[in-house]
């Protein structure tokens, strides 16, 4: 009989969040800095209500490439939709999950 591995062998404890209105670049920067590629947008209530991915940031850089936008929050790029684990979780579910959406 195989071990059932969960999520909590796996999981970091310490995590770096953003703010909504945080400046897009300054969330940038957290992410380069803590060398992560994405992480957790939560509310006052530290509720989460988005995740800022590398792939958001992309979006940044080329809005701002082709568009020369302005400074944006990180409200405008983050992804709203977020599918959430608990520690308890296997990590066969978390693959399945990783494999049935496109995050």
């Amino acid at each position: 009989m195989s071990k059932n591995v969960l999520v909590r062998e796996f999981m970091v404890t310490q995590v770096v969040t953003l703010s909504p209105d945080m400046d897009i670049c300054s969330a940038m920067r957290l992410l380069l800095h803590h060398h992560i590629s994405g992480a957790p947008v939560v509310d006052a209530e530290h509720r989460v209500v988005g995740i800022l991915s590398e792939k958001d940031c992309l979006r940044v850089f080329a809005n701002e490439a082709y568009f020369q936008e302005a400074v944006a929050r990180v409200s405008d790029y983050m992804s709203r939709k977020v599918v959430t684990v608990g520690p308890e979780d296997e990590l066969f579910h978390v693959a399945g999950l990783l494999l049935e959406h496109t995050f």
